[in-house]
């Protein structure tokens, strides 16, 4: 449950962040390419966060490589209802894996220092 509650949290910031750069697309304050470059590195600091929150409340080791095929998992569920599979969705996935791993990674050295 503890999961859960971090990774909704997660997914409504990703759809409030997502929601205003496509308001700022939309009236043309940003352009095209920047608004493309925005919405991954928003992606990838998101999802780094939520890789370092899983990993500080987890009991087991490595418990955020799990979380992270779920979530990659659901996203493919849902594009699989609402669109085809592409290439760039599995690239799209990995960096969303990679992100949420680094994040793990990033806390377990912090944790090691201390």
């Amino acid at each position: 449950m503890k999961y859960l509650k971090t990774c909704l949290i997660s997914f409504i910031v990703i759809i409030i962040c997502i929601s205003v750069l496509s308001t700022l697309y939309y009236y043309k304050i940003i352009n095209n390419n920047i608004f493309k470059v925005l919405k991954i590195l928003l992606l990838i600091i998101i999802f780094i966060i939520n890789g370092y929150k899983i990993e500080r409340i987890s009991n087991k080791k490595r418990n955020n490589i799990i979380i992270s095929f779920i979530i990659s998992l659901v996203l493919i569920i849902i594009n699989i209802c609402f669109s085809k599979i592409s290439y760039k969705l599995f690239i799209y996935l990995t960096i969303i894996i990679s992100s949420n791993l680094l994040g793990s990674f990033i806390f377990i050295k912090r944790k090691k220092r201390s």
